[in-house]
């Protein structure tokens, strides 16, 4: 496991057990809705892991390549920081197995990102 793959690799344990655990309201439906706090927890503390890959993989790598390609070279991303406030779990449900394996789960995600500190800088070179 790589270095930066560590504290994602950590929270499996507590990701079974915190996660998959419905809320004890909901009614019976195909889709089974979860308390989003857990995430929130598990989110917050991979923020930094999480941040690093959308700035750099994302936001530098397929964004801006993108752009390169589709409106001009000359734009380039000199500063992304996303900022140290990682983004909001409103919601969580897991979806029913339709069309693939029965042991996969689909994750759906409801969020916000508020982004007060985050930080583009564009140059035009």
């Amino acid at each position: 496991v790589s270095p930066e793959m560590r504290p994602m690799v950590s929270w499996l344990p507590r990701l079974a057990t915190g996660l998959l655990q419905p809320l004890q309201s909901q009614p019976e439906h195909a889709e089974q809705e979860f308390d989003p706090a857990f995430a929130n927890r598990l989110v917050s503390d991979l923020w930094p892991v999480v941040r690093a890959f959308l700035e750099e993989d994302v936001l530098r790598g397929e964004v801006q390549a993108a752009i390169q390609k589709e409106v001009t070279t000359a734009l380039k991303l000199d500063r992304v920081s996303l900022g140290p406030e990682p983004v909001n779990v409103l919601g969580l449900c897991v979806l029913p197995a339709e069309g693939v394996r029965a042991r996969d789960v689909t994750l759906a995600l409801d969020f916000e990102y508020t982004g007060h500190q985050a930080e583009v800088i564009v140059k035009l070179a």
